[in-house]
């Protein structure tokens, strides 16, 4: 559990929060509908810095949808966010 006893980065809770903001926009979601951003490994060669971003949602009584953007979540743009969430040309 990396992290668990450091003090949150605003900087990635910033990105974090225009995430969500973004999935639920572009997705057209209410607000009960949970939204959930994670950075995790990526053993991929192409994800930049060994990581991807998560994007899960899930509302209730509906399974969990996932969508995962390689990188860092500072990184990820809204053009590639569409992109992971099939929205968008």
């Amino acid at each position: 559990m990396l992290g668990l006893f450091r003090k949150p980065d605003p900087a990635r809770l910033a990105a974090t929060d225009r995430l969500k903001a973004a999935t639920r926009r572009l997705l057209d979601l209410s607000e009960d509908v949970t939204i959930s951003v994670n950075e995790i490994a990526c053993g991929d060669p192409a994800c930049p810095g060994g990581v991807e971003t998560v994007i899960l949602t899930r509302a209730k009584g509906t399974p969990t949808k996932a969508a995962k953007v390689p990188g860092p979540i500072e990184a990820v743009t809204d053009a590639a966010l569409a992109r992971a969430l099939g929205v968008g040309p």
